[in-house]
Parts: C-alpha cells; sequence; structure tokens
C-alpha cells in the first residue's frame, strides 16, 4: 500500500511537474517574445541615438552649414557622407518597425534629409556661380521643424514602448509567482513526505534563479540604451540608472542607484525644480519633455540637458524614466550662428562698396550706408524712389531693358558699367552687378545690386584720353621739364625741350643714356637721388636736388612724377614734372627771415628786449610742471623799480626810458642763457632762475643789489637805479599755475617795500 501510495505520489507529482513545466515554458516563450520586442524597442533607440549623432555636431547638418558660409569641398564631402549613412539608417528603421506611426516619423525625417541633400547640391551650383553667402543663405532655406518634432515624437513613443514592455514583463513575472505558488500549494496538500518537500524546494529554488536571470537581463537591456536613462522614484531617489548615464555624470551608475536627483542640481538653482517635480508626480500625464536644465556632476561640471520624462505607476508606486540628452554643445552652435549672423549684418552695413535690394517692379527694397554716400540721398529717401529716378537720363532705357530681362525670367545675373545722377546733379559712374533672388519654390522675389562708384576712374581715364591729345603741345610751354619714363628710368620716354635749357645737354641723349640727367646733380645730392630711384620703380618719386645748370650756376629743382597703370594694375610708366625751384627757395627763405623778425617784434619789448609778459606764463608753466614730474626747483623774481615815477617827473618820458634801457642792460648781463627776463608792466620786470633753490636766489639778489648801476642824465647827474624785489621757490610753494606764481612773488616784493619803508621812517624819526 505504502509502495502504491508510493507510487500514486509519485504519478500526481509527475503530472504536477509535467504541468508546471509545460507552463514554465509556454511563460518563458511569452517572455522571450516580450523580451525580444523590448530588444528591437531598444535597437530602435540605438538607431535613433545614431541618426542623432549624424545630424549633430560634426554631422550632416553642422558640414551643410559649414559648405554655405565657407564654400570648401571638404565639408561638402563630408555632408555627402553624412547623407549616406542616414538614407542607410532611416530605410534601415523603415525597414524594422511595422508600427505605423513609428514608419510616419520616419518618412518625415527622411523627407526632410533628402530635401537638404537637394539642398546641398543647389549650393554648390549657386557657389560655382559666383553667389555670395549672404545670397546663397537667402535662397536655401530646410524647413525642419516638422523633421524636429518627428524625431521628439520617435524618441518619446519607443521609450513609451520599452516602458509598457517593462512593465508588461513585471507583471507576467507576478502571473508567474502566483501561478507557481497555487501549484506549490497543491503539491504541498497532496504531497505529505518529504520527498514532495524535496520537490518544491528545488521548483522554488530554478524560480528563483530563473528571477535572478530576468533581472540581469533587463539591466543588460537598460545598458545597451545609447542614451543615459534614469528611473527616479516619487521621493526623488534614483533607483535604476543605466550605463549610458555614466557619461553624463561622468561617475559610474552603482554611485548614482540609491542618491537623490536633487544632489545634482546646482546650488545656484532654486528649489523651483523640485517643485516642479512634485507636480509632474501629481499630474495624470504619461510623458513630457522638459526645456534644457542644468545638471551637475559631482566633479562640479555643469551641463544642460534636456530631459524627456515618462510617468508609470507599478504596484501603486509611481516612477519616472527619464532620457537624459546633453545639449551644451547646441546651445553654444546656436550662439555661435547667432555672432555669425550678427557679424553678417554687420558686414552688409560697413560694406565699402553700395549694396541694395531691389523689387522686381525697380523699387529700392533696402540699402546700406554706402549708397547714401554714393548718392546723397538718405536712406529713407532712396527706400521710396525708383532706380529711374536716380539714373542718368540716357541710361533710363538700358535701365528698363535690364529690369524686362528678370522680369521676363530670362536672367539671373548681369553687369554693366552704368550713370546714376547725384542728389546735386552729378552724375555717376559705377559697376553695376545685379542679382536675381528666387525663393524655395524657384520663383523670383527680389533683386540683389551691388554699386561700385568708379566716377573718379572714369574722370581720370577721360583726362588721361584729353591728356594725351595735348600732352607734347602743352609739355614744351611748361616752365618746366616734362618727363615719361619706364619705372627705375631704365628708359626714358619721353622729355621736354626745356631739359636742354635748364641741364644743358640734348634731350635725344636720355634715350641712349637714361641716367646721364644725374651728370648735372651736385655730388651731395646725387646718392640720395640714386637711393630714390628704388621708389621710382614702385611708382613713388618726390625728390628735391641740386644741379649745376647750363648757366654755370646751381640750381634748385623739385622733380616728382606719379604712375600711369596698365589694366592689370602693373606700372607701365611715370610722368613727372622737374621745375626750376630756385626763386622760390629764395622767396621762402626771406620769408622765413621775415617771419623770425617779426617773431622777435612779438615776443619781445622794443624797448628793454625783454620777453613780453604773455609769453612769460608759458616759460612758467614749463618749469611747474618739471617740477611736479621731477622735483627741479626753479625761483620767480618779482622787481619794481624805486622812484621810477620821480624820474620821468624830473627827466622826462625820454629820461624814464633810457632809465629801463639801462636796467635791462644790466640784468641781461647778470642772468644765465637758461634765465628768463620779462617785462611784465611799466617798470615791473620778472626774473626766472631755472634750476634755482630760495637760497642762491637771496645770493643773486644780493648779488643785484651790491652792483646796482648808475645812469647819467643829460650829462649833467646821476641817477643810481634801484629797485625792491621779492622772490617765490617752486619747492615749500603750493603753486597753482603761473598767474598764481607770479601772484606769490609779487606778494613777496611788497613785504620787502613794506620794510623799506618802514626802516625809512625809522630813520626819519632818529634823524
Amino acid at each position: 500500500m505504502n509502495f502504491g501510495r508510493n507510487i500514486l505520489i509519485s504519478v500526481v507529482l509527475s503530472v504536477l511537474l509535467l504541468g508546471l513545466i509545460s507552463l514554465m515554458s509556454n511563460l518563458d516563450e511569452e517572455y522571450d517574445a516580450l523580451s525580444d520586442d523590448l530588444g528591437q524597442a531598444l535597437d530602435s533607440q540605438m538607431l535613433i541615438s545614431h541618426v542623432i549623432r549624424e545630424l549633430g555636431y560634426n554631422g550632416f547638418i553642422h558640414n551643410f552649414k559649414n559648405y554655405l558660409l565657407r564654400g570648401d569641398e571638404e565639408y561638402y564631402q563630408a555632408t555627402a557622407a553624412s547623407f549616406q549613412r542616414l538614407d542607410r539608417l532611416l530605410k534601415s528603421g523603415l525597414n524594422r518597425d511595422t508600427d505605423p506611426v513609428l514608419q510616419a516619423f520616419f518618412e518625415q525625417i527622411q523627407d526632410t534629409v533628402y530635401e537638404y541633400e537637394a539642398n546641398l547640391e543647389l549650393v554648390r551650383q549657386y557657389r560655382s556661380q559666383g553667389l555670395g553667402v549672404s545670397e546663397i543663405d537667402k535662397r536655401v532655406r530646410v524647413d525642419d521643424r516638422a523633421a524636429s518634432e518627428a524625431l521628439s515624437q520617435l524618441i518619446s513613443q519607443l521609450q513609451t514602448n520599452a516602458a509598457r514592455l517593462l512593465h508588461q514583463i513585471k507583471r507576467d513575472q507576478s502571473d508567474v509567482r502566483n501561478q507557481l505558488l497555487t501549484v506549490a500549494m497543491a503539491t504541498m496538500l497532496v504531497a505529505i513526505v518529504l520527498c514532495l518537500i524535496g520537490w518544491y524546494i528545488a521548483a522554488r529554488s530554478w524560480i528563483s534563479r530563473k528571477e535572478i536571470d530576468q533581472l540581469a537581463s533587463k539591466q543588460k537591456l537598460l545598458d545597451a540604451a545609447p542614451n543615459p536613462i534614469l528611473v527616479v522614484s516619487e521621493n526623488g531617489e534614483i533607483v535604476v540608472a543605466n550605463r549610458g548615464s555614466e557619461s553624463i555624470f561622468e561617475t559610474a551608475k552603482e554611485q548614482l542607484i540609491g542618491r537623490s536627483i536633487d544632489d545634482f542640481i546646482p546650488p545656484e538653482i532654486d528649489l523651483a525644480d523640485i517643485s516642479k517635480r512634485d507636480a509632474f508626480f501629481r499630474s495624470q500625464a504619461s510623458r513630457t519633455r522638459v526645456n534644457p536644465v542644468l545638471l551637475q556632476t559631482p566633479n562640479g561640471v555643469k551641463k544642460e540637458v534636456e530631459v524627456q520624462v515618462g510617468l508609470y505607476e507599478v504596484e501603486g508606486q509611481k516612477f519616472a524614466v527619464a532620457n537624459l540628452l546633453d545639449v551644451s554643445n547646441v546651445t553654444h552652435l546656436r550662439l555661435k550662428a547667432e555672432q555669425i549672423e550678427q557679424r553678417f549684418r554687420a558686414t552688409f552695413e560697413m560694406a565699402p562698396i553700395g549694396i541694395a535690394q531691389v523689387s522686381l517692379e525697380g523699387r529700392f527694397l533696402k540699402v546700406n550706408k554706402k549708397m547714401e554716400e554714393i548718392f546723397g540721398y538718405s536712406r529713407y529717401e532712396l527706400e521710396s524712389k525708383h532706380i529711374t529716378d536716380v539714373t542718368y537720363k540716357e541710361d533710363v532705357d538700358v535701365s528698363k531693358y535690364v529690369m524686362g530681362r528678370f522680369q521676363s525670367n530670362d536672367s539671373d545675373h548681369f553687369r554693366m558699367e552704368k550713370r546714376y545722377q547725384h542728389k546735386n546733379g552729378e552724375i555717376i559712374w559705377s559697376n553695376l552687378t545685379t542679382t536675381l533672388y528666387r525663393d524655395s519654390l524657384g520663383k523670383p522675389e527680389y533683386l540683389i545690386s551691388i554699386i561700385e562708384d568708379i566716377s573718379q576712374r572714369k574722370q581720370f581715364e577721360a583726362d588721361l584720353l584729353e591728356s594725351e591729345a595735348k600732352f607734347k603741345t602743352i609739355a614744351n610751354h611748361v616752365k618746366g621739364v616734362v618727363w615719361m619714363a619706364t619705372p627705375g628710368m631704365e628708359k626714358v620716354l619721353f622729355a621736354s625741350e626745356y631739359f636742354e635749357k635748364l641741364w644743358g645737354i640734348p634731350v635725344e641723349s636720355l634715350k641712349s643714356k637714361p641716367a646721364a640727367f644725374l651728370d648735372a646733380i651736385v655730388e651731395e645730392d646725387k646718392p640720395r637721388v640714386i637711393k630714390e630711384l628704388d621708389n621710382h620703380r614702385h611708382g613713388n618719386w618726390d625728390v628735391e636736388y641740386r644741379i649745376k645748370a647750363s648757366d654755370g650756376k646751381v640750381h634748385h629743382i623739385h622733380d616728382e612724377g606719379n604712375p600711369v597703370r596698365g589694366a592689370n594694375g602693373a606700372i607701365l610708366y611715370l610722368v613727372g614734372l622737374a621745375r626750376d625751384v630756385t626763386s622760390e627757395k629764395v622767396a621762402i627763405e626771406k620769408l622765413e627771415k621775415t617771419n623770425r623778425h617779426l617773431e622777435q617784434l612779438a615776443k619781445f619789448d622794443p624797448l628793454t628786449m625783454a620777453v613780453r609778459r604773455q609769453y612769460a606764463l608759458t616759460d612758467f608753466e614749463e618749469c611747474i610742471a618739471l617740477h611736479r614730474r621731477y622735483g627741479s626747483d626753479s625761483t620767480l623774481i618779482f622787481i619794481d623799480l624805486n622812484e621810477f615815477k620821480s624820474v620821468n617827473d624830473r627827466f622826462g618820458h625820454e629820461g624814464g626810458d633810457q632809465l629801463l634801457i639801462e636796467f635791462a642792460r644790466f640784468m641781461r648781463s647778470n642772468i644765465r642763457e637758461t634765465d628768463g627776463f620779462y617785462r611784465y608792466a611799466g617798470d615791473e620786470f620778472l626774473v626766472l632762475l631755472r634750476e634755482t633753490n630760495a637760497d642762491k636766489a637771496t645770493h643773486f639778489i644780493s648779488k643785484l643789489q651790491a652792483t646796482l648801476p648808475q645812469v647819467e642824465m643829460d650829462g649833467k647827474e646821476w641817477v643810481t637805479i634801484g629797485f625792491a624785489c621779492g622772490a617765490c621757490s617752486l619747492d615749500g610753494s603750493d603753486v597753482q599755475g603761473a598767474n598764481h606764481w607770479i601772484k606769490l612773488a609779487d606778494e613777496e616784493m611788497y613785504k620787502v617795500k613794506a620794510l623799506l619803508k618802514r626802516g625809512k621812517e625809522i630813520a626819519g624819526n632818529g634823524a
């Protein structure tokens, strides 16, 4: 019976085991199917990651923009190669995903990439036509907003699918556990013996190993995702981090798990982000996108990150699955693009040639600053005018013909020389280059005209043509040597007849020996003239020298010439004039001598030959500046002659003048050449002792007082020249300026006078 019971138990256990094995097999198949779906979703995410990388920095769009701006062939080749890789990736995505929604997103991105590829060839065509960057940029436009949105939606949809599959796997695992528990309980009721317990323990051990393997396989799937992924609990704790998160946080994923997401928010950011997180968990939204936020790695590096978040609830607990994308480089590129745009606008405005945007009807739409200078109208006035309003009347028909060709779509580019009329009525010659700008559909939109003012060149050409007809006639009537020679005087093409008169040698001798003109130059000037021949080779010739002329006298010659250039800018020859400026030199020397004399009259008092008061201030300010910078001392003496009025009363003004003349002669004989002697007013004088301190000045005054001269009046009476003076040194005085220095010395002089007066009064009372 025991044997039969054992057999029965064995049969029951066998049946239970077979049923359990069948159940596990079915669950494994379902799990494998879900794992395949999850792997496909992650593969699609990886594919999208490759697409983003190909589109991003150093990718397709970056190389396209660089080729547009620079035109380098390497950027064209790089863009074409990126297109091939993108095309393969997008076709792979279309073949892999059967979901019509995902396929629609792939097709939207693919259409935009094809549009970029078509525009790449269009840019190449425009560059071969010689169009500028601004013109090409206006013509080539790609609206990639729909593709950007499709890419974002594609990433969000793939993340949602992955999260849904993970949730379904977890739910199936729960069902497995429930079903296994039911089987185990049935087995426990039927199997009472130890063998049933052994079977049950073995089954549970196998199930545990299976769960561990499943968890390990899910982590591997997350680690295979190309983008950083975090799973965050409602309280902000990071519960799952994949291997991709290590790159953005610059730390191992094991160091992220268990930490709060708030630890990675920079300290200067307030807690508003935390409130946003709480609001997100309270919301009913399944997913959302957060604009670039600022995160900080454990090493203190700040990064701008775009976050796509999905909200999921597992067993009553909410989790946020965050897909992170580092957009720091994108922000940098956007700022760089804005700088390029700003430089382009500045280039347009500050261009040295006129640039205008013109409607197809011929009206100015927009002009730059140079256009105002060319036409004399303000920008507002020009932008309200038609082209014919500023076109010279004889060229109006030509303008209408050109506009007609553009309007009839016969031409996209036209260049010509054209005359315009300035606001003041003057004719303006210009090089006009006009290009037709088309929109993305190829429809003519407006014209871009570049106007270069060549009026001066045209005038020069006209003058040159006229001068060629009159040149020889006029040259031989000019009082000077008109000459024409190749650079460096290697060949003399023409010299007027005045050369023979001035140099005394035949003109024909210059043709066989161009350097013959050097023979008459005086020896002191000849090396300098020979050296100047190097400048002559470069089109510069302006030199003065002396020659011993045919009359045997030395004459001063001013020789100058200007280059005549060919169409390629090379110097063909120089045309110049060698003038006899001897009389001018003599006149200039006489004028300089007269100017020096006038300067002496203006600067010096004609009676005493002392420097006038107004010229003294400059010398005083110079001494004050030297004292402030280097500390060099100087002393100013204010002198007032004694009893000068009584001399005038007794001997008349002639006697007073004689006294002033003798005093001035006495002072000049006692001061140094570096000192200054100035007449301040009437009988008042100033003496500036440079590099002289107060002690030396006192000694100087004592010397003067000891050697006062006498003046004989009317041959009868001798008068002693007496004076009172006050001295002020820069050291020890807070001198604010020249006039202040004079005032301080004047005050010292009055103090001395007061002492002298008091002394006379005391002496008189004593007598």
